[in-house]
This record gives C-alpha cells, sequence and structure tokens, in this order.
C-alpha cells in the first residue's frame, strides 16, 4: 500500500485552504461592489455633447477675458494677509524667495 505522506497532505491541504479562501474573498468583494452600485445607472445622454451643446449656445454670446497675472496676485495678496493692518503691493521685482525684513516666513519684502 501506499505510505501515507504528511508532508504532501499539509500542502494539499494548505492548496484547498489558500483556493478556497481566495474564492470566498472575491466572491465577498464582489458583492460588496454590487451593493454600493446598485443604486447608480448610466447616464441618458451622452455628457460630451450635452457639454459641447450648451457649450455652443453660450460661446456665441459670451467672449473669453483674459486676465493679467499682477492682477491675480494682487487679489491674492490682498485675500492672504487681509487680517494683517496693512497689504503689501506686489511687485515682480521686489519678490523674494529667501529674505525678510522682519524675521518672518514671508516670500515678499517689506
Amino acid at each position: 500500500m501506499i505510505k501515507f505522506n504528511s508532508t504532501l497532505a499539509f500542502i494539499l491541504l494548505f492548496i484547498v485552504v489558500t483556493i478556497s479562501s481566495g474564492i470566498v474573498s472575491g466572491l465577498k468583494g464582489y458583492t460588496l461592489g454590487y451593493e454600493a452600485l446598485k443604486e447608480i445607472s448610466q447616464p441618458e445622454v451622452k455628457p460630451g455633447q450635452k457639454q459641447l451643446a450648451a457649450a455652443n449656445d453660450s460661446s456665441s454670446n459670451q467672449q473669453t477675458v483674459i486676465v493679467p497675472e499682477a492682477e491675480i496676485l494682487q487679489q491674492v495678496n490682498a485675500v492672504m494677509n487681509r487680517d494683517s493692518d496693512a497689504v503689501i503691493p506686489l511687485d515682480g521685482e521686489k519678490a523674494s524667495s529667501q529674505s525678510s525684513n522682519n524675521n518672518e516666513d514671508s516670500f515678499i519684502e517689506r
């Protein structure tokens, strides 16, 4: 007769447990994903075409306005220094990355 090999039995048991745990976790993941997406449906209209139609209607009436970068930086500076006593004027030549007059963490010289 065939002699019982404990090593072979352990390997076969390990393979069966591994495959069965993979199947169980796969089914659990599929079930969770199915439940999560149950309420979600595909849009009835292609969003790209809807946006293009809206863009064509609005583009004929509106014109793109280009805002200068200096104006945007001034607005950002005003918002960031809202709590300060005085807003620092932004000049491109005065901006520095290391120096500051008041030993504070600032990128703009005063």
